[in-house]
């Protein structure tokens, strides 16, 4: 039942007791990270290449993908190496010295970014990592054309955990000099068509990439304005999320305001074309990962949600159903649209 009651922030009722339905995953949890460069070519190959083991039946209590098999990734989460540096500056300890490595590892791979893999398998990490190869005879391992040599193992998985967040958090943290500051970051789901893998995620990284450059463009062409645009996100086909972090700061509210819109016009296009993107691949836009708050910000972009798309509609007649039904004791502080 709490399915119906997710995203609601608690507008509709306290939950008390939850019963849930657990699969078995394999016994062996998987953590490692691979240097990768920020472009569509290498992105939607490396994504096409992992897009097998990302999507999964459930039969019997466990999870296994849809050819039955017991290898699983269950998380894909990409960073830049300019989005690692405000958690490399952050202090010097345990973490941030393993943090500085990942960023050796990508200079010596020329690579620009990395991803870090969470997988759970049968195998052993090495056996595991064989049965990603392009060519399990070769001289050199590669996965989609990546070398592995600057590949990254964690026999803690907790460890890349850590990092993986704290890079995040290091960036949506940070508190720049001026006046007037402005947070936030885009946040849209989408679910891709596992038989359309590469060439969606060729097309939404172009969407991305120029998104991206629109603000930066915008910054550096703005010396009233101190400004970057980090590049990070969630790439699991299953569920593919880039966040692209906006920071900047000035000392002139006319100007705070006129970037402000800027970054929101930006945004709306480029929530329209993830949703065009959906449409010419059978792909699924789901909504924000953080639901409802990410959600109202989407609805902006379509002129409403009756305008949204087709499954951010459904879920969205169905909030609204929970909420107008619940007690008024709960609902009171739902916001637009949601009231």
């Amino acid at each position: 039942q709490l399915t119906g009651y997710a995203g609601t922030f608690g507008w509709t009722g306290l939950v008390t007791a939850v019963c849930c339905e657990f699969h078995e995953l394999p016994i062996n949890e998987i953590a490692f990270a691979i240097p990768v460069n920020n472009n569509p070519q290498d992105l939607s190959r490396l994504l096409a290449h992992f897009a097998p083991l990302c999507f999964f039946d459930f039969n019997q209590g466990k999870a296994l993908t849809r050819d039955g098999g017991s290898d699983l990734i269950l998380g894909l989460e990409h960073i830049t190496v300019v989005s690692m540096q405000p958690y490399l500056q952050s202090g010097d300890n345990k973490l941030t010295r393993r943090a500085q490595t990942l960023s050796n590892h990508c200079q010596a791979a020329g690579a620009d970014g990395l991803i870090f893999v969470s997988a759970f398998s049968e195998q052993s990490t090495d056996e595991f990592l064989i049965t990603l190869v392009d060519d399990a005879e070769a001289d050199m391992f590669t996965i989609a054309g990546i070398d592995l040599e600057h590949t990254e193992v964690f026999t803690d998985p907790n460890q890349m955990r850590a990092i993986r967040e704290s890079i995040p958090f290091a960036a949506r943290t940070q508190s720049p000099k001026g006046q007037y500051i402005y947070k936030g970051h885009t946040d849209a789901t989408i679910r891709i068509n596992p038989d359309k893998i590469e060439p969606t995620v060729d097309a939404l990284w172009r969407v991305n990439e120029s998104y991206v450059q629109s603000i930066d463009d915008f910054f550096l062409g703005n010396e009233e304005i101190s400004g970057e645009i980090l590049v990070y996100g969630h790439l699991n086909p299953f569920g593919i999320d880039p966040h692209n972090r906006i920071t900047f700061a000035c000392d002139d509210d006319s100007i705070y305001q006129q970037t402000e819109r800027y970054i929101h016009q930006q945004r709306d296009i480029f929530y329209r074309s993830l949703e065009e993107i959906c449409l010419n691949s059978d792909s699924i836009f789901i909504g924000g990962e953080k639901s409802a708050a990410s959600e109202a910000e989407i609805f902006l972009a379509f002129s409403g949600p009756e305008n949204a798309p087709a499954a951010l509609k459904k879920k969205f007649a169905h909030q609204i159903k929970l909420i107008r039904a619940a007690s008024p004791m709960f609902n009171w502080r739902a916001i637009n649209p949601y009231i």
